[in-house]
């Protein structure tokens, strides 16, 4: 059996705010709020202020389910319905059975970036499977196909043709007279401005293709 409660923390001249949750053992739920919100570590930080600030607490039973599912649904319809009625509520879920829309502050993304900083999220052993399970697998045919009449559409376009044009540091003409000319590498290259690798690229053509 589970039950869905409602947490009232009501400090003087303030509107009394709620937090509606769901447990199957409500009498050491309510404990475990209060010894939180006692030690100032309870998770709901508005919870963790408006109890600083001297706010009474307390607990009222709702309803019950016997299904975990019907619970969480029974949970969410009492959070939406005080909302409607603009009612203070305390929970940061929009919806009770999963995370999605909620807003972390700027504190706690900055806290979950620092943890993951350096840090792989996946184990080795799934990081082993997933490259087994690629190791040796081709692409299909008509995947290869659409990439290539893709990559070749954009290329041949004059948006692309511009873009490139303009990150250039040569331009056409320079690059001609680097293919044409008998100088050494490095003579060109202090010419230039460029490195000795870009002149030797640009003489094989793998650099600057595009210009005949």
């Amino acid at each position: 059996m589970f039950t869905i409660y409602r947490l009232t923390l009501s400090v003087q001249s303030e509107p009394a705010r709620h937090y509606i949750g769901c447990t199957s053992k409500p009498v050491p739920r309510k404990s475990q709020h209060l010894s939180k919100l006692r030690k100032g570590r309870h998770p709901n930080r508005h919870m963790q202020s408006a109890y600083d600030r001297g706010a009474s607490v307390e607990m009222r039973v709702l309803a019950k389910a016997v299904a975990m599912e019907a619970a969480l649904e029974i949970e969410t319809d009492f959070i939406d319905q005080l909302r409607a009625y603009g009612g203070m509520v305390f929970n940061l879920r929009p919806n009770s059975q999963s995370n999605a829309g909620l807003r972390h502050s700027t504190e706690v993304k900055e806290k979950i970036r620092s943890a993951l900083i350096g840090r792989n999220t996946r184990s080795p052993e799934a990081i082993a499977r997933s490259a087994a399970k690629l190791r040796g697998v081709s692409k299909p045919a008509h995947v290869v196909r659409a990439a290539q009449t893709a990559l070749k559409r954009w290329r041949s376009s004059p948006e692309f043709v511009a873009s490139v044009r303009k990150r250039s540091s040569l331009s056409d003409d320079q690059v001609r007279a680097i293919r044409a000319s008998q100088d050494k590498y490095p003579v060109l290259a202090e010419q230039y401005g460029i490195s000795v690798a870009s002149v030797c690229l640009i003489r094989q053509r793998r650099r600057y293709a595009r210009v005949s």
